[in-house]
């Protein structure tokens, strides 16, 4: 989830009155983190090989199983395409070669 819709969010529930506990929120899409880092590295004209891989136990099981998300209660709007187009905007030039700043 974007870290701008994250502050929008706070700020919100800051300013309005006590909630107690509040329902977690989640980004627009859910997404495996292979993907996201083939994303990112043609987002950044890079040729790297993604290399899956199996991770035991049962925090690792209860991550695949989507613990940390939260798909029903999407708040953001920004996916993550659209986020690394606007960081890497300001942030990445060149051919793929160099590091981002």
């Amino acid at each position: 989830m974007d870290i701008g819709e994250v502050a929008d969010r706070m700020v919100e529930l800051a300013l309005s009155e006590p909630a107690g506990h509040v329902p977690d929120i989640g980004g627009p899409e859910v997404r495996a983190l292979p993907d996201l880092a083939r994303s990112y590295l043609k987002a950044t004209g890079r040729r790297r090989r993604v290399v899956e891989v199996p991770v035991p136990g049962k925090t690792a099981r209860a991550l695949r199983e989507g613990a940390l998300l939260a798909p029903g209660r999407a708040h953001g709007e920004i996916q993550w395409e659209e986020f690394l187009d606007g960081t890497l905007r300001f942030r990445f030039r060149g051919t793929g070669r160099e590091k981002l700043a």
